[in-house]
């Protein structure tokens, strides 16, 4: 149940095409957060929160003077946001450069497994190459401190980037992988990372080579962020470079030489995808305001600033209302209750509220004006009041209206001088479901299963599969161990087919389908019909919460007398002292097969207690040479197929 809105939050701008707000204070995973935006100007406003942003370069530098620790200059953070910091150095002594640290006023840099090399290991002189990743923990300026553990760094070069929005926000980072070529003098050099986890993940790569006077040219297809030289020792250059897209070789070339190295990194989009619920909503087209409302189901990963990008430039103000449900079983969505606009002064203005019964429902009026300050000029008993006055102004008032079927949404009156606009807004909860389809649904048999090739394909509405990768594939055993017979037979579905299917048959499409593709079970044998019931446990949804999938379906049983059926064979290429035959099994029967192939005698009607040729088993065409015949004699060739069941002859 719908119980209590948690906070809200607001921004405004006088212009530009970006609008964000960040997440209310207290936002967390299962919460429902709720956009508006009242605008001016702007049109067709696209959810940008699974894209990532373009990195940017904050700063670069160098310390030429020997020293165990060097510091950045001074940046600007923003709570939420993403920072990459590579660095690259060089001892005088026959060691390795240690690995260094880096820390920040509220930022935790951490160096991914692959995220450090040395790229140069000879006798005199040693250099290091290493990536870290923060996510701001706090709003503010601060340098960044590299530490070497104590060793003296002759000199040593670093680049900061930012990533404002659209990464996974609790793996940011999905693999890092490095090259180096220490002594082999080489013209370019490449890191090689695993496939991407998804399509709208990003590629970032720093290289560093150990010429302070060579140049570094970017990979293909990618966009330099910052090249820095060690200008007084000419010791070392480091380049980063992104590309908005997947790119499993990351490389850099420049003038042959060695004591080369490159990192390439892959960076994991945000999955948070908000709902339109309404978009560029016009109540009166004579009236150039527009409002927008976006709402999403918050999941871990989500995004500290929720953003998007408009098609137009102008004034725009946004609120954002996260709401509180302690029931994770439901998924949101904002309806249009009603509407009311206006091209003259209208003071005070009426936004009409619920009039008929609402399921368990937060009811959500907006109201706004041309210009000027708009205020609540009547708030009724239960609602509370949000208020954004710079640049585009806009009021809120909202109030949980409880219990399930109560009819409580009040008219909500708002005042202030100019040309009016509002929306009236339901906030409705729906169950989940998963809708199961597939050729395991459709008439199947027990012959089906020993065949294996079957189908089940598991659709969800309101909800969606967990993360694609690792997360998702820890979960396919217990996708497979929640697929539940109604029986117990010995050879039958939980004895068989839940015990021996592989997990490689269990395959995440999209984020709401996932299709199962049955193995092969030459052991299944049922006596009566087994009816299926499919459980998705909460560990494989992002909702958290078992659903069991609709409807459940039925193995028909093959009856008992069905041996195989078998096709005459066929012989050709018939010489003095061999013959190649050809035989077919095209039903299993009652049961899998156990033998299949030929048998010979030199006597009409040959069966498997004279000579026997078996070939593999199961369905399909097979064939045989058989050699070693004795010229001018008769032989009587048939095919065979057996299963527990019996023996049939072609």
């Amino acid at each position: 149940m719908l119980t209590a809105v948690r906070a809200s939050s607001s921004n405004s701008a006088t212009s530009g095409t970006a609008i964000s707000v960040s997440a209310p204070t207290g936002t967390t995973t299962g919460d429902l957060v709720v956009c508006i935006v009242h605008a001016n100007g702007q049109t067709t406003l696209v959810d940008n929160n699974s894209t990532i942003a373009t990195p940017v370069n904050l700063t670069s530098g160098s310390k030429t003077a020997d020293a165990t620790s060097a510091t950045t200059a001074s940046i600007t953070t923003v709570s939420g946001r993403l920072y990459l910091l590579s660095v690259t150095s060089k001892t005088e002594i026959t060691a390795n450069p240690n690995q260094p640290t880096a820390t920040g006023t509220g930022l935790a840099f951490i160096t991914p497994s692959g995220g450090t090399v040395v790229n140069d290991d000879s006798s005199s002189s040693r250099r290091r190459i290493t990536y870290f990743y923060a996510i701001a923990t706090v709003s503010g300026s601060t340098t960044v401190v590299v530490d070497f553990a104590s060793q003296t760094q002759v000199t040593s070069v670093w680049s900061i980037e930012e990533i404002a929005y659209g990464f996974n926000t609790t793996t940011p980072i999905v693999q890092a992988a490095n090259n180096s070529s220490p002594t082999v003098a080489v013209t370019s050099i490449t890191a090689t990372l695993g496939a991407f986890g998804a399509s709208s993940n990003i590629t970032f790569g720093c290289g560093a080579i150990g010429n302070g006077t060579n140049t570094i040219t970017v990979g293909t297809g990618f966009t330099q962020l910052s090249q820095t030289k060690d200008t007084v020792e000419n010791n070392l250059n480091l380049i980063t470079q992104y590309k908005l897209s997947n790119d499993t070789t990351v490389d850099i070339s420049f003038v042959s030489q060695s004591e080369c190295g490159i990192i390439g990194v892959e960076i994991q989009a945000s999955t948070a995808t908000f709902t339109e619920d309404l978009n560029d909503y016009q109540p009166n087209p004579t009236y150039g305001h527009t409002v927008s409302v976006f709402s999403r189901r918050i999941l871990a990963g989500d995004p500290a600033t929720y953003n998007f990008t408009s098609g137009g430039t102008g004034r725009w103000s946004i609120v954002a209302v996260t709401i509180s449900d302690p029931n994770p079983d439901t998924i949101f969505d904002a309806a249009l209750v009603s509407s009311n606009s206006s091209d003259a002064t209208a003071d005070p203005f009426t936004v009409t509220g619920i009039t008929t019964a609402t399921d368990n429902a937060i009811h959500i009026v907006m109201g706004a004006l041309d210009d000027g300050v708009v205020t609540v000029a009547n708030n009724p008993a239960g609602y509370t009041t949000i208020q954004n006055t710079a640049n585009q102004p806009m009021g809120v008032s909202y109030k949980v209206i409880t219990p399930a079927g109560a009819t409580g949404g009040k008219d909500v009156d708002f005042s202030g001088a100019g040309a009016c606009i509002g929306v009236s807004l339901a906030i409705r909860s729906n169950l989940a479901s998963i809708a199961l389809t597939g050729t395991a649904t459709a008439s199947i048999t027990e012959a089906d299963i020993v065949t294996g090739g079957k189908t089940i394909i598991l659709t969800l509405t309101n909800d969606t599969w967990v993360a694609v990768g690792a997360t998702f594939n820890a979960q396919r055993q217990n996708i497979i161990n929640g697929i539940d017979s109604a029986q117990a037979e010995g050879t039958g579905w939980d004895a068989v087919v839940k015990a021996l299917q592989g997990v490689a048959g269990v395959v995440r499409t999209s984020n709401t389908v996932v299709t199962i593709t049955l193995d092969p079970q030459a052991s299944y044998n049922i006596t009566s019909t087994e009816t299926i019931t499919t459980t998705i446990p909460s560990t494989a949804l992002t909702g958290a919460v078992a659903i069991v999938a609709s409807p459940t379906f039925a193995i028909t049983a093959t009856s008992a007398s069905n041996a195989p059926v078998v096709v005459n064979g066929v012989a050709s290429l018939i010489t003095k002292n061999s013959v190649i035959v050809t035989g077919e099994v095209t039903d299993i029967g009652g049961s899998a097969i156990i033998e299949r192939g030929f048998v010979l005698s030199t006597s009409p009607t040959p069966t498997i207690n004279g000579t026997k040729y078996v070939v593999g088993g199961g369905l399909g065409q097979f064939s045989l040479q058989i050699t070693k015949l004795k010229a001018g004699k008769t032989y009587y060739i048939r095919v065979f197929a057996s299963n527990s069941l019996g023996v049939s002859y072609g």
